[in-house]
């Protein structure tokens, strides 16, 4: 896949990986000023090298985890195949 962005942890993330092995194809969603999120794109990859850090929550031996991620920018797909998202409140 091409013109992937790419999207690092702040705060306490800096430390700790917000991308591991198998999160391909999640979503990747930011904090919105009104308490909800946000959805800017789904996961494609991580970085390795310095940028691999200790894995949160579900961490199996073997497993990887980043504090950089690299994913398809949804506005950008969804401009391409001409749709819209809706979404809904609760």
């Amino acid at each position: 896949m091409t013109n992937l962005v790419q999207g690092t942890g702040t705060g306490t993330t800096r430390t700790t990986g917000i991308v591991g092995n198998g999160d391909s194809g999640g979503p990747v969603v930011s904090p919105h000023n009104d308490g909800g999120v946000l959805a800017r794109g789904v996961i494609s990859g991580m970085a390795l090298g310095s940028s691999v850090k200790p894995c949160q929550g579900c961490a199996p031996v073997g497993r990887t985890c980043s504090r950089v991620v690299y994913f398809a920018d949804l506005p950008n797909v969804l401009g391409r195949l001409g749709v819209q998202l809706s979404t809904t409140n609760f």
